[in-house]
């Protein structure tokens, strides 16, 4: 299980886009997974568990970005 989240924000010329995609991958974990959008430049993500003692917990999060300027 795996959630995705992304985002597109513009310059304020409108000249340039900018887009952000992120995954978070947890491992044997169940979580409560919280992403807030205020606006284009303020965003919040919060990733719950119910942690016990003494227990390991794995998790991979990727992201990537690109660019009108990049093409």
């Amino acid at each position: 299980m795996f959630s995705i989240m992304h985002t597109k924000a513009t310059t304020k010329s409108g000249k340039l886009d900018l887009v952000i995609a992120s995954s978070f991958m947890p491992s044997n974990i169940t979580y409560n997974f919280i992403h807030e959008d205020w606006d284009s430049n303020m965003h919040l993500l919060k990733v719950k568990i119910q942690a016990i003692k003494g227990q390991t917990y794995r998790f991979g999060f990727i992201s990537s970005l690109i660019s009108t300027a990049h093409h």
